[in-house]
């Protein structure tokens, strides 16, 4: 599983949904707004279906992605940044998303896995096929909601849906990564 993971004041999206309510004459648009925390967009290979529950769900919850040191404490480093690794009690980046009572949008892309390999057009091959990357993206967002309560915490778009998406960085901050059964 790959996964962009950006440190937001505000991130919000909308899609219509795929299966319109029978009962709408025309499909109604679907929001989700979440205010400071996490914009996370999440691609999935085949392997993914073997990452287990406990692995999806520590991860989110436990990321240190806030608060930075003063600008004091970053100058007086001298260049030397190997202290940011090596004594958790001086990194710049101390809390959690549950320490900081943060929200999550949690957003299905594919394109993490496009390859260009000397061609113009992107290649897939490493992703999951639809019907397995949906099962495991919604396991996923299942787990995070459980996983960083209260309900409403955590948002998700639509899988496979083309959405809107509107985000104001904080930092900015942002990490790219794979998690791996």
């Amino acid at each position: 599983m790959k996964l962009l993971v950006q440190r937001v004041l505000a991130a919000s999206l909308t899609f219509k949904p795929q299966q319109p309510s029978p009962a709408a004459a025309t499909p109604r648009t679907v929001e989700r707004t979440i205010n400071h925390g996490l914009l996370v967009y999440q691609s999935l290979t085949t392997a993914d279906a073997n990452l287990s529950p406990h692995t999806l769900s520590t991860w989110g919850a436990n990321l240190m992605t806030f608060k930075f040191f003063s600008e004091d404490f970053v100058n007086r480093l001298d260049g030397n940044n190997d202290c940011l690794t090596s004594d958790p009690s001086t990194t710049r980046l101390t809390l959690s998303l549950n320490d900081v009572a943060g929200s999550l949008l949690l957003v299905s892309q594919i394109t993490l896995y496009g390859q260009f390999k000397n061609q113009r057009k992107p290649s897939y091959t490493e992703s999951a096929p639809p019907h397995s990357a949906k099962e495991i993206y919604e396991r996923f967002y299942k787990i995070l909601q459980e996983s960083l309560p209260p309900p409403g915490k955590v948002q998700s778009g639509s899988f496979g849906a083309h959405m809107d998406i509107r985000a104001i960085l904080d930092g900015p901050v942002t990490f790219s990564f794979e998690v791996n059964s």
